[in-house]
């Protein structure tokens, strides 16, 4: 197995009014406490740097709800990274995990497509210090294995 680790920068630019950069939409706002099922589709951009202006290497595009029904900020997430560029242009990776609070946090990587056969993994990520309410900038260090494809896949 072979294993690769890569620094990246994700990029959420909320939904709300006046937001014209959004990057992610509202697809259900409930009326639970703690907006326990509210639903959001994504579309964030991955980055080398903090900089969300820089080439867009992957996308993680994706859902995220809302899934604390006695704590707030409980948000279930699901999503696939596309690489865009570099040396792993074309391939996906499978992520799942939920994010409590805003802080870190840690989530799996549960598949992969293109050169990502057979991936696993983790990502850890951290809130960045340059994060803004426009832009809310995670630092995500992935760190995953797989299986180089010898043959034509």
């Amino acid at each position: 197995m072979t294993e690769a680790n890569l620094h990246l920068f994700s990029h959420q630019f909320v939904d709300g009014p006046n937001q014209p950069n959004r990057n992610e939409e509202t697809l259900l706002q409930t009326s639970f406490p703690f907006g326990f099922g509210t639903t959001i589709v994504h579309d964030w951009t991955l980055t080398e740097t903090t900089n969300s202006k820089d080439t867009v290497v992957a996308r993680a595009q994706g859902v995220h709800v809302e899934a604390g029904l006695t704590k707030d900020n409980r948000w279930y997430m699901t999503h696939n990274i596309e690489f865009e560029q570099g040396r792993f242009a074309g391939s996906t990776l499978q992520v799942i995990g939920i994010t409590v609070g805003l802080e870190s946090g840690q989530w799996s990587i549960v598949g992969g497509t293109g050169q990502f056969i057979m991936a696993q993994g983790i990502i850890s990520f951290t809130n960045h210090a340059a994060s803004t309410w426009e832009d809310g900038i995670k630092e995500l260090n992935i760190r995953v294995g797989f299986i180089i494809c010898m043959i034509a896949c």
